[in-house]
């Protein structure tokens, strides 16, 4: 699997355009490590992607508060 940078952005915009992701999701699901950083760079390129904040649990049942869960928003247009 390719696990650049551009790779997981990638990942990560199909998958929000699917729907709403957590941190949690996007690292345990689809192997994002560090989730934020891929967010914070696309919203530099322009896409618009919301945060809020949310109760999520691991995949070994452990409860984590304020879990970021991010959802699409489009892209700004030129």
């Amino acid at each position: 699997m390719n696990t650049s940078a551009f790779n997981q952005r990638l990942i990560v915009l199909h998958a929000l355009q699917q729907g709403p992701k957590t941190t949690v999701e996007l690292r345990h699901q689809l192997g994002i490590m560090h989730p934020a950083a891929r967010i914070q760079e696309l919203r530099g390129s322009g896409y618009i992607i919301n945060t809020i904040r949310t109760v999520s649990f691991t995949p070994d049942g452990i409860k984590h508060r304020a879990v970021a869960k991010y959802i699409y928003g489009g892209k700004h247009h030129e």
